[in-house]
C-alpha cells in the first residue's frame, strides 16, 4: 500500500475528530528532504469517526504513540486506530505526581475542557482559580516551564527517548509509517518534532516554524473555546497561553538544550540514550 501523502505531498490529514493531523515531511534537511508519508503527528485521536479511522488506515500505520497521561486517557478516552496499528502509550509528564506549575497547567486545562458541559456559570472560585494560576503573565511562564520540562525531566527523557527509537524502527521496505501525538498535538507532539527534525537536519528556524502552524490548524477549535469562556463570564485572554504557541515556548526547550548540553545531538544521545546507529537508521528511513 502506498501512502498518498507520500505521493502528493499533503501537509494536513484531514480528520472530523481531530484538527491538528499532519505529515511531518517535506522539509529539506542534511543530504536530503524529510519523506513524505512516513511520519505523522496529530492531537488526541480518541474523538474520530469510523470514517476517520477509515482515512488512518490509508496511511498504513505501523505504531500510533500516545503521549498522555493515564489521568488525560481516563478523562478523555483511549485512542481510536485501525486494525493492525499498534498502540504505544508513553507518558512524557504525570500530571498528578508533578510539580505545582504542572499541576496548575493541568487543573486549569481540566477546567477548560469541561467548559462547554457546565449547566451554569462558573462560581467565584473558579474564576479565582484561573486568574491566580494564569494572571499577570502566569500563563506563558507555566508554559515556559513545561517546554523546560521536556528537556530537563527523567520521565521526559525515558519517554522521547523510546519514541524516537520507535519511530527509528520501523519497516521502510513495507512502506509503513510512524504516528505520535498528545491532548492538542502541540506542546509534547510539537517537542517531538523538533527532535526529529533537528536529528534530520532541519533548520530551527524552518522547525519554529511549523511547530506555530498549530495554532492555524487549532484556530477554530480555540475559538470556540473562547467564545464558550467569555459568555461563562470568564476572562478568555488568561486561557490563550495555555492554548495557544509561541516562539517563546518551544524557544524554552531549546535554550534549556543549548544550556544543559550544547546543542540537540548531545541532547539526543546523552538525554535520550538514542544511539549513534539509531540515528543513522532514523535518517536512513526519513531523508530521500
Amino acid at each position: 500500500m502506498t501512502n498518498d501523502s507520500a505521493v502528493t505531498g499533503v501537509r494536513h490529514i484531514v480528520l472530523e475528530g481531530a484538527a491538528n493531523a499532519r505529515d511531518i515531511g517535506g522539509f529539506a534537511g542534511d543530504g536530503g528532504t524529510v519523506r513524505w508519508g512516513a511520519v505523522y503527528r496529530t492531537d488526541s485521536l480518541c474523538n474520530l469517526t469510523d470514517t476517520d479511522v477509515a482515512r488512518l488506515a490509508e496511511l498504513n500505520l505501523a505504531v500510533a504513540i500516545d503521549f498522555r497521561d493515564q489521568s488525560e486517557v481516563d478523562q478523555s478516552g483511549s485512542d481510536h486506530l485501525p486494525a493492525g496499528t499498534v498502540p504505544e502509550h508513553i507518558a512524557i509528564i504525570d500530571f498528578a505526581g508533578s510539580s505545582a506549575m504542572m499541576g496548575a497547567m493541568s487543573g486549569s486545562s481540566a477546567a477548560m475542557s469541561g467548559m462547554s458541559g457546565m449547566s451554569s456559570a462558573p462560581g467565584p472560585e473558579m474564576a479565582a482559580a484561573l486568574q491566580s494560576n494564569l494572571g499577570d503573565g502566569g500563563g506563558a511562564k507555566i508554559m515556559s516551564a513545561v517546554y523546560e520540562q521536556f528537556v530537563r525531566g527523567a520521565r521526559a527523557h525515558k519517554g522521547f527517548g523510546k519514541a524516537v527509537d520507535l519511530v527509528a524502527s520501523i519497516d521502510a521496505d513495507a512502506d509503513a509509517a510512524a504516528l505520535y501525538h498528545c491532548h492538542s498535538g502541540k506542546d509534547r507532539t510539537g517537542w517531538m518534532t523538533a527532535i526529529l527534525l533537528s536529528a534530520l537536519g532541519v533548520d530551527r528556524d524552518v522547525i519554529m516554524a511549523d511547530y506555530l502552524s498549530s495554532n492555524d490548524y487549532l484556530r477554530e477549535s480555540n475559538e470556540q473555546l473562547f467564545a464558550q469562556i467569555a459568555a461563562a463570564g470568564l476572562d478568555a485572554d488568561l486561557i490563550r497561553p495555555v492554548m495557544e504557541q509561541s516562539t517563546a515556548y518551544l524557544q524554552a526547550s531549546f535554550d534549556a538544550v543549548d544550556a544543559d548540553y550544547g546543542d540537540m545531538a548531545r541532547y539526543t544521545r546523552e538525554a535520550l540514550g538514542v544511539t549513534d546507529a539509531t540515528i543513522d537508521a532514523l535518517r536512513g528511513r526519513l531523508l530521500g
